[in-house]
């Protein structure tokens, strides 16, 4: 069936089904178009001529639309939602959609530079939805869809992710983050149930998951492992608790292989794990499945269904009908990689993933994935740094610990072994925090 807007695919589902469940507070799927129906019949007006303006809503018990939240209504259309509750997030998400605007959903509150920027798009014909990234120059920009370039693939991976009507899913994050609301209009298309939560507490998570039969898990690798973390805690050992509920474990990283699986099936031994690898502009490229692990953490699988993928130059293309507006076809991404001669393909870094250090080029993807394997952390970032003549490469890396001087010395011979000696750092900084997206990938350009 074709739909003009996500609210009309969900206008079909049975209005009593549960579609989604934060913190505790249940919302039926026709819970969701009544409140739709208020936000595009009180805001109807407003957006037909009005300036840019900000809406911020009274207070009402019965009415989620009428909770906190903001939308800045441009005179372009674009109506941004600023971060909320998922609840909000979408309801506004599909009620400006039935009033005939569009919908950019926004990871905070736009500063005046974005502000402007945004208000100087102009929107494509046959837009029904924006997203809204910096990628990785930090320039914020807004990608539009049409209805048919997430909806008629829903189907397909739906399939391919074994989810449907029956899939309770449990997940964490705004909507804000394409991955997250391109799952759950997925699920929502099909009829299933969403769990979540606004807390970052991954023991909460495992209450959330016990108590509401979730029985499918969507959360980033960082994520995930707070999640088993929590399990092993309460059990005294990564044994004695486990879940065999879980049937399916979901993400999209570069960064989850063998090690991470492991550790998962421990607490999860029931779950089947499938991790993705894609990009806003183009949708999903590749994926593999638990069973097709390697020690090779640069593995990202095989292409999806309907979907062509091939290396020219040492750079991803691909095609297929579900890029955003505009988009050309075959898309050249800004990726690197290679495909081995059995068809899979190997995901290298970002072609901007370069560091020069005394006029050489490096990869900082290759040196930063060989400290995560001997430095024993997961978030890791590399730079050039200049000291007068002297000009080298800095590590900083998460821990809750800092490493012994011999440590680094033992480190550095390791390295040794996979890098140059051009590549291997000559400093290591402990932080306690790098910053990241909200799919998880840190933000070297603010280290």
């Amino acid at each position: 069936m074709k739909y003009r807007n996500y609210y009309e695919m969900i206008k079909t589902v049975q209005p009593d089904r549960v579609a989604l469940i934060e913190d505790g507070r249940i919302y039926t799927y026709g819970d969701i178009i009544r409140q739709a129906d208020v936000v595009s019949d009180r805001y109807k007006g407003i957006l037909a001529g009005s300036p840019e303006k900000n809406i911020c809503t009274g207070n009402s018990e019965k009415n989620v639309a009428a909770e906190l939240g903001s939308v800045i209504i441009l005179e372009n259309d674009i109506c941004l939602i600023v971060k909320d509750t998922v609840a909000l997030e979408l309801v506004y998400f599909i009620g400006i959609m039935k009033a005939g605007k569009v919908p950019v959903i926004c990871g905070g509150y736009p500063d005046n530079e974005e502000l402007d920027t945004i208000k100087s798009i102009e929107v494509p014909h046959g837009a029904v939805m924006g997203v809204m990234t910096s990628g990785t120059t930090g320039s914020s920009k807004v990608l539009f869809r049409t209805m048919e370039s997430w909806a008629d693939y829903f189907p397909v991976q739906n399939k391919l992710f074994s989810m449907g009507g029956d899939t309770v899913l449990f997940t964490h994050g705004s909507l804000s983050f394409t991955g997250n609301l391109n799952l759950y209009m997925g699920l929502m298309h099909d009829g299933g149930r969403i769990v979540t939560t606004r807390k970052f507490d991954p023991r909460y998570w495992a209450k959330c998951i016990d108590e509401n039969y979730v029985n499918y898990i969507y959360l980033i690798p960082v994520k995930m492992m707070a999640l088993v973390k929590s399990y092993s805690k309460a059990g005294g050992q990564a044994d004695n608790i486990c879940n065999a509920a879980i049937k399916h474990y979901i993400t999209g990283s570069q960064s989850f292989g063998a090690e991470e699986a492991a550790r998962v099936k421990r607490i999860f031994p029931e779950c089947d794990m499938l991790v993705y690898y894609g990009a806003s502009e183009i949708n999903y490229i590749t994926y593999l499945t638990d069973r097709e692990f390697t020690e090779d953490s640069r593995l990202v699988g095989r292409p999806f269904p309907e979907v062509d993928v091939s290396i020219e130059d040492d750079v991803f293309v691909v095609d297929n009908s579900f890029g955003v507006i505009g988009a050309p076809r075959p898309y050249k991404t800004n990726d690197l990689g290679f495909e081995d001669e059995e068809g899979r393909f190997y995901f290298l870094g970002r072609a901007d993933d370069i560091i020069v250090v005394n006029g050489r080029k490096l990869s900082a993807y290759k040196i930063e994935e060989a400290l995560r394997k001997y430095l024993g952390v997961k978030n890791v970032a590399v730079k050039s740094v200049k000291n007068g003549d002297d000009e080298s490469i800095w590590a900083y890396y998460e821990s809750e610990t800092e490493k012994t001087d011999e440590s680094y010395v033992n480190i550095r011979q390791s390295l040794a072994d996979v890098l140059e000696a051009c590549e291997i750092p000559k400093h290591f900084v402990r932080v306690d925090s790098l910053q990241k997206t909200e799919s998880g990938k840190v933000l070297r350009r603010l280290v």
